[in-house]
């Protein structure tokens, strides 16, 4: 099976939410992506090929 490099990642933030809950603690996690701002406006459908390989398969 191959894994993801965001997996680990993943499962650190997800350890952590559920360590540090009920203490109040918020916890915040930063993935890769392609995001929509007026800098990636002229890229069109090249950021949406781009955005499809991110993990949620979608731009920001």
């Amino acid at each position: 099976m191959r894994r993801h490099p965001e997996w680990g990642s993943r499962r650190r933030a997800t350890s952590a939410c559920v360590e540090s809950g009920p203490h109040a603690v918020r916890v915040n996690a930063v993935e890769y992506g392609a995001t929509r701002t007026e800098g990636t406006a002229g890229m069109g459908e090249d950021l949406d090929a781009l955005a499809a390989q991110a993990p949620a398969g979608r731009s920001a």
